[in-house]
């Protein structure tokens, strides 16, 4: 296990960056945009693995603000920790996506990068998603998955082919019963060779007031 999460951090913070020649880092900055944080702001990086997007979180908050990062695995906590000493705002919790440790309506934004395909509460995990993030507040999530227009070309296939995951589809109607304002958008992580990584983005806002 150790030896896997060694191989994750690599991937995440050294192969990749340098596969995609920046193209990831953008991506992330750009989905980060979307949370329309500011400064002195308090956001949530729900399941936050070996803490890929804390710094760029930190930065959007500044020193006024704090970033939570929550997971499951203490094994995935423990890298993000190597890189948290930098970010005095960065506060590191193991916690189960699907009951969140946090009092109601308590974050300006929930962020979340992939996991949430595979979760076996889904429902519940955005469920909670919407319970701690305060009344108008963003709530970003992303993984993996094609865009249905492209699942039948050639390259459409290969990717399928590779990655199961890459059939997902975003849990739009589970978002739904949160809010009326959710959006989807469909996109690639490219690379030098060929795009990798096609995912899914559902932008969502939480409502000022309950769903009748």
């Amino acid at each position: 296990m150790i030896k896997l999460h060694q191989n994750i951090f690599k991937l995440f913070h050294r192969i990749i960056p340098v596969l995609t020649l920046g193209a990831e880092i953008r991506a992330r900055k750009q989905w980060i945009k979307l949370l329309e944080l500011e400064r002195g702001d308090i956001v949530l990086d729900v399941s936050t693995g070996t803490g890929r997007n804390l710094p760029y979180l930190a930065k959007k908050v500044g020193r006024e603000g704090i970033v939570y990062g929550v997971d499951i695995s203490l094994g995935m906590l423990r890298y993000a920790a190597k890189i948290s000493p930098k970010m005095r705002n960065v506060v590191l919790i193991r916690a189960n996506a699907s009951h969140l440790p946090f009092k109601d309506e308590c974050f300006d934004a929930v962020f979340h990068v992939g996991g949430i395909n595979t979760f076996e509460e889904k429902e519940l995990a955005i469920k909670e998603m919407f319970r701690v993030a305060s009344p108008g507040a963003k709530i970003v999530v992303i993984d993996e998955g094609l865009d249905p227009k492209l699942r039948n070309t050639k390259r459409g296939q290969k990717l399928l082919q590779s990655n199961a995951l890459y059939a997902s589809t975003p849990p739009v109607e589970e978002f739904k019963k949160f809010t009326n304002d959710v959006s989807v958008q469909w996109g690639f992580i490219p690379n030098k060779m060929f795009p990798i990584w096609p995912y899914y983005l559902l932008e969502a806002r939480k409502p000022s007031h309950k769903i009748l």
